[in-house]
């Protein structure tokens, strides 16, 4: 390939070439609207976007409501049938989340054990 093609093709390749692409961030014009769950991302409490991976917001409320039913069942006495009809879930899927938390807490302290040893 000569000298002028190869030029050419450079060229050619600017003029397709998304701009947007080089720009520094503050040369973008990028409006932070946030989330459902913060006002701002870039002032985002969360260490990890819920738009990150696929389902991610739908996990991450699982999970917070896994939590609170585990405070409630835990700190405040709370039924599981009474947790299953506050959260319009199942007593099974009550049952579940508390099946971790106990799980959790039991390998925690199996590692507090190891290490004492």
């Amino acid at each position: 390939m000569g000298e002028d093609a190869a030029r050419k093709q450079i060229d050619e390749l600017s003029e397709n070439h998304d701009t947007t692409d080089d720009l520094l961030p503050e040369h973008i014009g990028y409006k932070d609207e946030g989330c459902d769950l913060a006002n701002s991302c870039l002032k985002c409490p969360y260490e990890e976007c819920i738009y990150e991976k696929p389902g991610g917001k739908r996990l991450w409320m699982k999970k917070e409501r896994s939590a609170e039913m585990i405070r409630l069942y835990t700190e405040e006495g709370k039924e599981v049938k009474e947790l299953a009809a506050m959260y319009g879930v199942s007593k099974r899927t009550v049952q579940r989340a508390l099946k971790l938390a106990r799980s959790a807490i039991d390998n925690n302290r199996s590692n507090e054990d190891d290490r004492s040893i």
